[in-house]
């Protein structure tokens, strides 16, 4: 009588059961390295029919933004930031959770000013994100 190993049932080999664990040990790797990069020092980016303005979120303050409508008031503090008031009828911009993490947003429509977190744009022109051949 044979004993049957989890290995020959499923037709593994041990040589399959290395290259499982190189590529496992890879992946580990690659994942710890990529999260590394991104501790990186976010700025906040405010987008208006005016222009587009960059400010670094450890400084509080607060920047009227002339949009379609009106002034748009958004406010830095405590690295994160916000809209504090807007011309536009809902408020819904306004009510919005207070954004600073990398690539977070929030927009008032009505009044086309859109802010978003991302990293400083010095730091994007350093590293290459795709390449094409």
């Amino acid at each position: 009588m044979q004993k049957s190993s989890f290995f020959r049932s499923y037709g593994f080999k041990v040589l399959d059961f290395v290259f499982l664990l190189i590529f496992s040990a890879v992946l580990t790797l690659s994942i710890l390295t990529l999260n590394k990069k991104g501790e990186k020092e976010p700025t906040l980016i405010i987008t208006s029919p005016d222009g587009q303005y960059i400010y670094p979120l450890n400084k509080d303050r607060e920047i009227p933004v002339k949009g379609l409508i009106g002034i748009t008031v958004v406010r830095i503090k405590d690295g994160k930031a916000s809209i504090k008031d807007s011309p536009c009828p809902n408020k819904t911009c306004v009510a919005c959770t207070p954004v600073s993490g990398n690539f977070e947003w929030i927009a008032c429509l009505p009044n086309q000013v859109f802010i978003r977190v991302e990293r400083s744009e010095e730091e994007n022109q350093t590293e290459t994100d795709a390449s094409t051949f």
